[in-house]
């Protein structure tokens, strides 16, 4: 299993109508598209799922026109928290509740820790110590993920809570910041050290996966950055089950309630949505229709 790969898509994947007076342009290839209106026979309206990055560059960073007004007009918005999770509710998840942070390293990894936090952090060895002592690795992994990030970042998450907040939009979510962050308990020790560890030493490497999923997601080339993404999964690992497939599989029933009552407008990672195991084709062997949408970046 390549845990740096992992590490990008758990970054992705955690860490975003008909009354449209305009016709909506469709998307040259029908199987690549950010945006898809989503339809069934029994619905009077269709709703709108968006595939976004939770944490993304700005220089590749695009909230068009199109994109708001969709978002304005839907009575009914769903991600996959309901808010932004605050502090005390993350930090609970980030304490182990036995051992130590050292006990998943050996002391060669554990002296590349200290030296990388040295160098990166500006921490002292006896500062980092304390500090991370009886935090969780994948604290450290997304805090090494972050830095790899170059320049100002944006969120669509973000800019969709600002707005629902401004407007008093009700939002369903998917999922609990609990559930997300107990999802890492999950994995064996072994491989959240590897993924510290991946982060730590190939950073040039990563820095390059980055600009490269960031450059199709651009291109709004959704079923290309699902295998870009899952390309150097190992089959039997349950990476993909846990935090890929299994969720999806979770969301569905939520999603067909909500279409049911009203359009809505769905922000989750790209990462649930293309692909085989998909939110668009889980959807469509319930009998939806799928319409690509192209988002004309103005």
């Amino acid at each position: 299993m390549d845990n740096m790969k992992i590490t990008i898509t758990f970054i992705l994947s955690l860490l975003f109508f008909s009354f449209i007076s305009e016709p909506i342009p469709s998307y040259p290839n029908n199987n690549q598209a950010l945006l898809w209106k989503v339809k069934h026979p029994n619905n009077s309206s269709p709703s709108y799922i968006f595939g976004t990055m939770h944490l993304i560059e700005k220089e590749y960073f695009f909230y068009p026109k199109q994109l708001k007004r969709l978002i304005q007009k839907a009575p009914t918005l769903i991600l996959e928290l309901e808010k932004t999770p605050e502090s005390k509710d993350i930090l609970k998840h980030t304490q182990l509740k036995e051992g130590n942070f050292f006990d998943f390293f050996n002391t060669e990894q554990t002296d590349s820790i200290l030296e990388w936090a040295k160098n990166k952090l500006n921490m002292e060895r006896q500062v980092f110590r304390s500090v991370f002592y009886h935090t969780k690795p994948f604290v450290l992994s997304q805090l090494a993920m972050q830095s790899l990030f170059i320049g100002k970042t944006e969120s669509y998450e973000q800019k969709i809570y600002q707005y629902a907040k401004e407007k008093n939009k009700q939002i369903i979510g998917l999922e609990t910041i609990d559930f997300q962050l107990s999802l890492m308990d999950e994995l064996p020790q072994k491989d959240q050290a590897k993924m510290v560890m991946d982060i730590i030493n190939k950073e040039q490497q990563i820095k390059n996966d980055l600009k490269k999923l960031q450059k199709l997601y651009k291109a709004q080339k959704i079923d290309s950055l699902n295998i870009e993404l899952k390309e150097e999964i190992s089959p039997n690992s349950n990476f993909e089950d846990l935090f890929i497939t299994n969720r999806n599989n979770n969301w569905i029933p939520i999603l067909e309630t909500a279409f049911q009552k009203s359009s809505c407008f769905v922000a989750v990672g790209a990462g649930h949505v293309g692909g085989p195991k998909g939110l668009l084709r889980l959807l469509e062997k319930k009998g939806y229709e799928l319409t690509p949408i192209y988002l004309n970046n103005k």
